[in-house]
């Protein structure tokens, strides 16, 4: 099966998604993690140690290290991923920098001519 590149969410600060190959551990349609207060994880297919998986979940909410999916996304990897499958995580590209706007300095306005006490232009 391939499917993606994809919209997820994956690991946050500290606890970064593993990238690699790697092979489909376990699967459980109805996880909640114990490591995160009882957070449901459902369509679970675990991939790498320390209870990575592909879950469903928010995609705009870091996880513990996990990838999250949509729902869609998330019952087609549990429906279709058997245990043993070979499964790659990529890192995402970095996003390509949009240029600095030049913006023109202000434009100075312009003061009247100097004149001294007597009148006469400097």
């Amino acid at each position: 099966m391939i499917r993606g590149p994809l919209p997820v969410g994956s690991g946050g600060p500290g606890e970064e998604t593993p990238t690699g190959t790697f092979h489909v551990l376990v699967k459980d349609k109805n996880h909640v993690s114990a490591e995160q207060g009882g957070t449901p994880m459902p369509y679970s297919v675990f991939f790498a140690p320390g209870g990575v998986a592909f879950h469903g979940g928010n995609l705009r909410k870091a996880s513990a290290g996990c990838v999250h999916l949509d729902d869609t996304d998330a019952i087609a990897f549990y429906d279709t991923l058997q245990i043993g499958d070979q499964v790659e995580v990529l890192a995402a590209a970095a996003p390509t920098p949009r240029p600095k706007r030049q913006v023109p300095p202000p434009a100075r306005t312009p003061r009247p001519p100097h004149r001294c006490s007597r009148g006469i232009p400097i």
